[in-house]
């Protein structure tokens, strides 16, 4: 057998297993244990029959569930694993796949210089490939991460060429991702710019394309949008407090301690503005103590601050 054979029943087995688990891990009803357990069975059986592609993508789909379970250290070890093995095949696709998504886990970690430097070079991967959704996934990408760089105007001109270039595309699952993303994106740059209307319409897209896809937590990010954008904006009738809890809702369902964490101190954030100490130092004190419990790579040191200036008023 070939290190790139995809008839091999063993392969076709594992293939079918990856699925079903994936679609578990979209729509919340996933289960960590069992799945890692299963996958890295696998992984073993893949090394006995010398499938070089299959042990790539198992380390691909481990790395995966790492990252949305906040793992992230875990997340880039099997991600630079999996990387290891497709350069060695010179399987070029599969290189800028994992390339975009070791960006996803800096970007997730707050170091978003890195992610741009690999959404970057995925977005030259994919125009040497030919292959516009792994452009189209890229660029949008890097728009997020210029957004948290303070790159506005960049972040802006991503966001519209990848709708441009989603308009050529064959609009499959993850294109229609990467399409609610950068309404997202452009959404909150109109946030910015106190454009309210043109926020709404981008945000409520977003939503419409996320709630359609059944992506909790693109979904958790939009009302978390939605949310800031309300709380700007008084004219809209919407109440804040409300989509917050939406956001924190879908957030929980996909069991995300590190988005919790953020939309806890974001609502934190809000409720301090409405002079609510009480509100604001519960959201503050609950966060931090997701971030300690799960280790994550957030900034503690800014929530503690919080937390100190409101328990001394």
């Amino acid at each position: 057998m070939t290190i790139n054979d995809v008839q091999h029943p063993v392969y076709l087995m594992i293939d079918k297993i990856w699925n079903h688990i994936h679609r578990s891990l979209v729509e919340g009803r996933f289960e960590y244990e069992p799945a890692v357990t299963m996958l890295t069975q696998h992984l073993e059986v893949a090394r006995d029959l010398n499938h070089t592609l299959l042990q790539g993508r198992i380390y691909s789909w481990l790395a995966l569930i790492e990252l949305e379970m906040d793992h992230f250290e875990a997340a880039q070890e099997y991600y630079k694993q999996a990387l290891k093995i497709f350069e060695d095949m010179g399987d070029q696709a599969r290189v800028g796949a994992m390339i975009n998504n070791l960006g996803e886990t800096y970007r997730r970690t707050n170091h978003h210089l890195e992610a741009a430097e690999c959404y970057v070079r995925t977005q030259q991967v994919g125009r040497l490939q030919g292959d516009l959704r792994m452009e189209i996934l890229a660029t949008t990408n890097e728009g997020l991460s210029r957004i948290a760089l303070g790159e506005i105007d960049r972040a802006e001109e991503l966001f519209k060429h990848s709708l441009e270039l989603a308009w050529n595309s064959n609009n499959d699952d993850y294109i229609r991702s990467a399409v609610g993303e950068s309404h997202q994106g452009l959404a909150e740059i109109s946030l910015i710019h106190r454009k309210y209307p043109v926020a709404w319409q981008h945000v409520n897209e977003a939503l419409r394309i996320h709630t359609e896809r059944t992506r909790l937590q693109h979904i958790s990010s939009a009302y978390l949008i939605m949310a800031r954008l309300a709380a700007a904006d008084p004219s809209a009738g919407k109440d804040p407090a409300e989509l917050f809890r939406l956001s924190r809702d879908y957030a929980q369902k996909v069991k995300s301690p590190a988005r919790i964490a953020h939309i806890l101190f974001m609502e934190g954030e809000y409720w301090r503005t409405q002079k609510s100490r009480d509100r604001a130092l519960a959201c503050y004190q609950e966060a931090a103590q997701l971030i300690e419990q799960n280790h994550l790579l957030e900034d503690l040191e800014s929530v503690r601050q919080r937390i100190d200036e409101l328990s001394n008023e």
